[in-house]
């Protein structure tokens, strides 16, 4: 073997070990996720608990797994692009989906614990279970809330509730369907 091929060889496990790489945080903290595998611009960092509802900011209600339409349409409410760049995204097949117009750009739908949303003109599929387990959590599911659709990983949050958080920390909701924003 040359050494032009050992390098090449030894380069690509470095990049799928370092791609894969989750470790304990220095407080003893859950495992952080790399930015490519949420589709944000940053580590993720979740503490031993997700936060609880206490007095944030209220987001509305929220319906786990969705409710109405299961597949994008004009009428669906709009992902973040940031949020629609996600690793375990899946080409999907979806009778009655076209999302070729700029208008279904974004348009997102839940559909029980995965999400559908268009994006570069094609339908994409997302299962949050594994989005969540790849980020440290056990499970997670898709929510649509008044303003939002998304995958929310779901755990026991810092007061003993269920809860179920994005990626960013910025909406949760519990098993009420009361949503809020943990950072204000």
């Amino acid at each position: 073997m040359t050494l032009a091929r050992i390098s090449v060889a030894a380069a690509s496990v470095l990049l799928l070990i370092a791609g894969c790489d989750k470790h304990e945080g220095a407080s003893g903290t859950a495992p952080v996720a790399s930015a490519a595998a949420s589709g944000t611009t940053g580590p993720i960092h979740y503490s031993s608990r997700l936060p609880g509802k206490g007095k944030h900011a209220l987001l509305g209600r929220g319906i786990r797994g969705g409710s109405g339409d299961s597949r994008p349409t004009i009428n669906s409410k709009r992902l973040s692009e940031a949020s629609t760049d996600r690793q375990l995204r899946k080409p999907a097949l979806a009778d009655k989906v076209d999302c070729a117009p700029a208008s279904m750009d974004n348009a997102a739908e839940c559909d029980g614990t995965s999400m559908y949303f268009c994006d570069d003109n094609a339908l994409w599929v997302i299962s949050c279970s594994e989005e969540a387990q790849l980020s440290g959590l056990e499970n997670g599911s898709c929510f649509e809330g008044e303003t939002f659709t998304d995958c929310l990983g779901c755990g026991k949050a810092d007061d003993g509730t269920d809860v179920c958080c994005d990626f960013q920390l910025t909406k949760c909701c519990a098993t009420d369907g009361t949503c809020y924003d943990p950072k204000n």
